[in-house]
């Protein structure tokens, strides 16, 4: 079986979830005997992780090529060297719907009638719907139009499934996202909570920003809010320091650059809660790391977490200034055994549930199971 992922961006650079998650699941099919081919392009790549471009590399079994390009939205070697390999592989595997490059390899891949796996990635959720609504309406139509009986759709949660449904009105297959669980850091804990991803409107840090403020007990508790991460919406980072000062909590708030590898690990290790209260996520990797390292988490109602309460692992809230700041002084209110309880769940569950090299069967089956649909 050969697999081919075109990609936008891919492992070590770190710019997205799909980068590190894609990596991890070809890693294992590899293993299993399989052949994977992954195009992808220069974004994200860094001097130090010593990637030879625009050529064929072997990275850990997988042929990967990194195409240099200067218009990451329009990628044309990306797109010409995935339309060659196409050739010999049984299975597309293409991530992000609105992703200019992924509809035009999608349309060529129908031309070639080849099977197409199609991971939605969260973007036909309502709330991502929402942002550049008439843009991505646009691609929507052309993306109806290219879709036969060959397309399966991918979505990480029950929620998303629906959304690919509803905007499409396609089935698709339901798998999480697995990781390659890391060590575990031994770090001493801080007084502090972190949230690490993308500085855009879509992950509510305006209301975890208000939440801080309206919380009874932050401010005396000596804990800090800690945000790692990038802006991706011009103007937005903006907004939030001067939201933190007309609130007076300078203090409590704390904006440092992102982070990434070993670094985020032990971030997540010597934090007390990790905070993603998204309006909406498909699935919301953060989350996954942060309970990898046995840190707890809360999650917003946007995201597919709510096993999170069931096993006491974390909280499943509402995004709403009001619920975040409850929730706060309810975890600042913890006695010590029942947070190491809440620590010991959360190590437990990751371990058991997302571990790709327990589950990568299901991502095999799923491939089998197209191969031999007509």
């Amino acid at each position: 079986m050969k697999i081919l992922f075109p990609i936008g961006s891919f492992y070590p650079a770190q710019s997205g979830g799909p980068n590190n998650t894609i990596y991890w699941l070809a890693k294992r099919v590899v293993r299993e005997g399989h052949e994977v081919e992954v195009i992808t392009t220069n974004a994200g790549i860094k001097e130090e992780h010593k990637i030879a471009l625009d050529k064929s590399i072997d990275l850990d079994g997988i042929k990967a090529r990194y195409c240099s390009t200067r218009f990451h939205q329009f990628p044309f070697s990306m797109i010409v060297h995935s339309s060659r390999a196409m050739k010999n592989a049984d299975i597309v595997q293409l991530n992000s719907v609105f992703y200019i490059p992924s509809i035009v390899i999608a349309f060529i891949a129908r031309l070639k009638g080849k099977k197409v796996i199609w991971s939605s990635r969260g973007e036909l959720i309502g709330g991502a719907m929402e942002f550049r609504s008439f843009r991505k309406k646009v691609r929507l139509y052309f993306i109806k139009a290219i879709i036969n009986k060959n397309f399966t759709f991918h979505g990480t949660s029950a929620d998303e499934l629906l959304s690919i449904q509803d905007q499409l009105k396609k089935d698709a297959i339901l798998v999480p996202n697995y990781m390659e669980m890391p060590v575990k850091e031994e770090e001493e804990l801080q007084k502090q909570f972190l949230f690490i991803g993308r500085i855009h409107p879509i992950k509510a840090l305006d209301n975890l920003i208000k939440g801080v403020a309206k919380s009874k007990l932050m401010k005396a508790s000596g804990y800090k809010m800690i945000i790692h991460g990038y802006e991706d919406k011009a103007g937005y980072l903006q907004e939030l320091q001067e939201l933190i000062k007309s609130l007076g909590v300078e203090g409590q708030v704390e904006f440092r650059a992102p982070i990434s590898s070993t670094k985020k690990l032990k971030e997540y290790a010597k934090s007390r809660f990790t905070f993603l209260v998204s309006k909406s996520e498909n699935f919301g990797n953060t989350i996954l790391e942060s309970l990898s390292q046995g840190t707890p988490v809360v999650a917003s109602k946007g995201t597919p977490w709510g096993e999170l309460p069931k096993i006491q692992a974390g909280f499943w809230i509402e995004h709403s200034e009001e619920e975040i700041a409850r929730c706060i002084d309810e975890i600042l209110s913890m006695d010590e055994s029942t947070y190491l309880s809440f620590r010991k769940n959360a190590f437990s569950y990751a371990h058991s549930e997302f571990d790709i090299d327990q589950k990568y069967l299901i991502w095999i089956e799923h491939y089998k199971n197209i191969l031999q649909k007509q």
